[in-house]
């Protein structure tokens, strides 16, 4: 009875040991897969924050154009008055040259023409940089989240690990599925 009872004994213990083993097995292939998924996590947020930097960097340079637009605008507006003055004088000094007025009122048409397709310019890279914001903004709660769900979730199972390996007898089945309804849960 005492050789069976042993022969018993050591035949639990041996598939004790292959089940921790497995489970084990199982466990450094989770971290593995956590560490691959952190991985990735952290190449998306880069990535993330270089297309955001990006896209700054080009709101800047937008903005920048923007001035310099604005700046050439009230300069032809003042060389319009200028020029505009400048015909009424003559025209009226010289009533006699009307070709030259004409072509006066020409420059200043083409120069309004001129001014309204920078304002039309500037509107649109005001729309362009409006859009870079927009999506600017949609852009930083995805990177926050990223950050959060590839630190935070592997950080979550290395603790969830650590109890388990404290605990020898834990029925690994049960542990599982209340990780897996756990992990649900938060998502």
């Amino acid at each position: 009875e005492d050789p069976n009872r042993q022969a018993i004994e050591a035949a639990l213990h041996e598939e004790r040991a292959r089940q921790l083993e497995e489970e084990n097995e199982a466990l450094r292939a989770e971290r593995d897969r956590a560490r691959a998924e952190e991985v990735s996590g952290r190449e998306r947020v880069i990535t993330l924050a270089a297309d955001l930097r990006i896209t700054e960097a080009a709101r800047e340079r937008a903005l920048e154009d923007l001035v310099g637009r604005d700046a050439r605008i009230r300069r032809l507006e003042s060389d319009l008055e200028e020029r505009t003055a400048e015909a009424h004088r003559l025209n009226a000094e010289h009533r006699g040259v009307q070709g030259e007025l004409r072509h006066a009122v020409a420059e200043l048409d083409a120069a309004r023409g001129e001014r309204n397709d920078l304002r039309g310019d500037r509107d649109a890279l005001r729309e362009d940089v409006s859009d870079a914001r927009e999506e600017n903004a949609a852009l930083r709660p995805e990177v926050e989240l990223l950050r959060a769900n590839t630190t935070a979730g592997f950080r979550r199972r290395q603790r969830r690990q650590a109890k388990r390996d404290a605990k020898p007898g834990v029925d690994t089945a049960s542990a599982d599925e209340a990780e897996v309804s756990s992990t649900d849960e938060s998502a």
